[in-house]
């Protein structure tokens, strides 16, 4: 989606205020992305860390999302996971592989609505 320059005080076209409404909620067909990071201990094997994403396409359905680790290999973690993708957000989970202090990954995600 192109975005048009609006000029202060000349929102008065109607495409005008749906670009404003599409970049605030997504609309259905769009994509959402960021960036997500997680760190926290582990103390065994297998024990898990995650965190949350809030979604900014309040009341649009997410029909799928992905993620990469561009930014922070995983660290004593195994590959992460997407979980309880709805309307709201998604979690990213990932397993520790031994007890550590350090744990960490991060990326990027896509949310296709």
């Amino acid at each position: 989606m192109s975005l048009t320059l609006i000029t202060n005080g000349t929102l008065s076209d109607a495409s005008q205020l749906n670009q404003v409404i599409n970049v605030l909620m997504q609309p259905s067909g769009g994509t959402e992305a960021g960036r997500w990071f997680v760190e926290a201990g582990t103390y065994e094997t297998n024990s898990t860390i995650g965190c949350d994403i809030i979604s900014r396409s309040y009341g649009g359905a997410a029909v799928s999302v992905s993620i990469d680790t561009s930014d922070t290999s995983p660290t004593s973690l195994g590959t992460p996971t997407t979980q309880a993708l709805t309307t709201g957000g998604f979690y990213i989970i990932a397993s520790g592989t031994s007890a550590s202090h350090t744990p960490r990954a991060g990326g990027r995600y896509t949310i296709q609505n």
